[in-house]
Parts: C-alpha cells; structure tokens; sequence
C-alpha cells in the first residue's frame, strides 16, 4: 500500500479521534510552511551569492598570474585551449593619492589597454545596470583616470578635479632628492558596490598615463585570464 493512503486512511479515517485529525492537520500545515520558508530563503540567498559573484568578476579576472613571461602566456593557452576567453596583461601599483586641498589616502592604479579598459567599463555598466555611457566610453586620454565613487567621497574630488599620485617609495628619498610624481584629472568615478574597488581604485589606459612610475619598485606585472565557463575550474 502506497505511503500516501496509508496515512490519509488511519490519520483521516472517521474512526480516528479528532485529537488525531487535529495534529495530522496541524503536521502538514507546519510542513507546508518550513518547506516554502526554506525554499523561499534559499532562493534569496543564491540570487545574493549570485549579485555578489557577478559584481566582483566584473572587476576582477577569473584567474590571475603575477610575473608572467611569454612562457605561461603559452602554457595556459596550450592548457585552456577554447575555454579561454581572453588573456591580456595589465599593471597594478599602490600610490598615495593627494589633492589640491592636502588630502591624502592610499590607493591602488590598475593600468590596462584602452581596448581592455572600454571592455572593463563595459562589465560595470552592465552588472550596475546602466545603459552605455558614452562620455565614458570615450576612454581616457593623456593623464586622465577613473577612480572609486567611496576613494572621491572621501577625498571631497568630483569629475574633472585634478589629483596628484606618488609612489610609496618616493618617501624614501634623501632630503632635496625631489620625489617622482604625476599630476591627473579625474575623468569619471565608478561606482560597484565592491568596497575593495570603489574605495581604493584607480584605473589608467597604459601608455598615457602614470608613465614616469615604469621603474618604480611597487610596480607589479599581472596576467588577467577570463574563462568561458569559470565555475568549472574552481578548484584552481
């Protein structure tokens, strides 16, 4: 006798005192409730794990390589092969951010090509939900950069102020030595949602901008990998 009859004979049965029909109500009705409330809690959970996830890949590569050669660039071409998506190196460095009113606050300069600089912009607008903003989309022209939303409130800078950036280690210097800097206007301000980006970021279109901080020593070379499917390589 199937496990469904069982119950509603005996549990449901005329002959079953109403104290019994009671709880057996009472049981499926709760049933009912704890299985809609975790189904419910669940999906909210998975769609916020998801908004997160997007949100941080749209700044963030799915696999990154610091001090590439031509020879890893090779290897994960042989090893990806159609999963990869695309590969490019960009340059990142911490700087000491000041402006004209004597504010100061750290800050991390990520350089990529104009070409993968549109395409990054292109993955904020579309996680923020905005339409392309062509002001933006322009790219950057000679020392002009992108910074955080959270980096700019707290500096009290708007679009179009001019900053100032300088290398950690140009603090350093004997006395009279004059420190390297470079002296940049603020295109737009990006806002993710991504702390670690809107708070600290600023982005550059390698070869116009920050070129005089080639030779510094907190300068770091990285390999930017993107995947077609990145959920099946993580376990790297």
């Amino acid at each position: 006798m199937p496990a469904w009859k069982l119950f509603v004979r005996y549990l449901f049965s005329k002959r079953a005192e109403s104290l019994i029909r009671s709880i057996a109500k009472l049981a499926i009705v709760a049933t009912f409730i704890g299985v809609a409330a975790l189904v419910l809690i669940m999906s909210i959970m998975n769609g916020f794990n998801r908004n997160i996830r997007d949100k941080l890949l749209a700044v963030e590569p799915h696999i990154a390589i610091y001090s590439p050669n031509s020879e890893s660039e090779t290897a994960v071409k042989q090893l990806l092969g159609d999963e990869l998506v695309s590969l490019s190196i960009y340059t990142e460095q911490d700087l000491i951010l000041r402006t004209v009113d004597g504010l100061f606050s750290g800050a991390v300069a990520k350089g990529l090509k104009p070409k993968k600089l549109e395409e990054l912009l292109l993955r904020i607008f579309k996680v923020q939900g905005y339409e392309s903003l062509s002001a933006e989309l322009d790219g950057l022209g000679p020392d002009e950069v992108f910074i955080g939303s959270d980096l700019a409130r707290s500096l009290n800078v708007y679009q179009g102020d001019e900053i100032t950036l300088i290398p950690p280690e140009s603090l350093l210097l004997p006395s009279g030595e004059v420190p390297v800097f470079e002296r940049v206007r603020i295109k737009g301000l990006l806002q993710t949602d991504m702390p670690e980006f809107d708070e600290k970021a600023v982005l550059f279109a390698q070869g116009l901008s920050l070129t005089r901080f080639k030779k510094t020593n907190t300068l770091k070379s990285i390999m930017e990998i993107r995947l077609m499917n990145p959920e099946r390589h993580n376990y790297w």
